[in-house]
């Protein structure tokens, strides 16, 4: 078959490199996870009391792809990813409730960060100066729009409890986009940003927390589980 003879080749290219002393002394192993014994000094990975990580998150800025991976990428950035804004009634800027800067208007739920998100990344790999200059432009509509108390961006009540806290399951996606921001400028706005948000998030009762969500989970697992 083709990928056996593809495997053979790419197999045989490597096989003159290693030395017979060192083929002899080869051993192979299979765990069922990374170990977490020692710490990992290369790149920041959870703190105590946190669980270690087996396995790490690269920084975006770290990745310089090449090759193929690099043509699939490039063909994102010419495709749906890299134009989605211009066709799409959830990234249209007017009245984007995302866009606006205080967290009011139209779309405001989770289609844009999960956009941004990607997008954004595909320019901080690509270094494509356009995709991170539009990616920025949303991301600081979304520092303007953090209150005095600490939430940004849309607030999304539930009808059926209008005293509970707002549906935050859009906020924690933006907020992945805020790290991937971090992780590429190291913009030290994110770390104030994400510490207040998250100091309202914690002032939340827990009675009026997850509310709407939950009953979004349950309405998913009945129609799709």
């Amino acid at each position: 078959m083709k990928w056996q003879a593809m495997f053979f080749f790419t197999l045989a290219g490597f096989l003159p490199i290693v030395l017979p002393a060192q083929r002899q002394m080869l051993k192979v192993s299979t765990v069922s996870r990374p170990e977490v014994n020692t710490k990992n000094i290369h790149y920041v990975s959870n703190r105590a009391p946190l669980a270690p990580s087996h396995l790490i998150k690269l920084p975006i800025n770290s990745i310089k792809p090449s090759g193929w991976i690099r043509k699939c990428l490039e063909l994102q950035r010419k495709g749906l990813t890299g134009h989605l804004g211009e066709i799409s009634a959830w990234l249209d800027k007017n009245k984007n409730a995302w866009y606006s800067g205080t967290g009011i208007g139209d779309h405001g739920w989770e289609e844009v960060p999960y956009w941004l998100k990607g997008y954004g990344d595909l320019g901080y790999i690509l270094r494509d100066s356009a995709i991170i200059t539009e990616t920025k432009s949303w991301l600081e509509k979304v520092f303007k729009s953090q209150r005095p108390d600490g939430y940004f961006g849309p607030s999304i009540i539930d009808a059926e409890h209008p005293k509970h806290a707002p549906d935050i399951w859009p906020n924690m996606l933006m907020l992945f986009c805020m790290q991937s921001y971090y992780d590429f400028s190291h913009d030290t706005r994110v770390l104030d940003f994400m510490k207040n948000y998250f100091r309202w998030e914690n002032a939340v009762p827990d009675s009026n927390l997850l509310k709407s969500q939950m009953k979004q989970l349950l309405v998913f697992t009945m129609t799709w589980g």
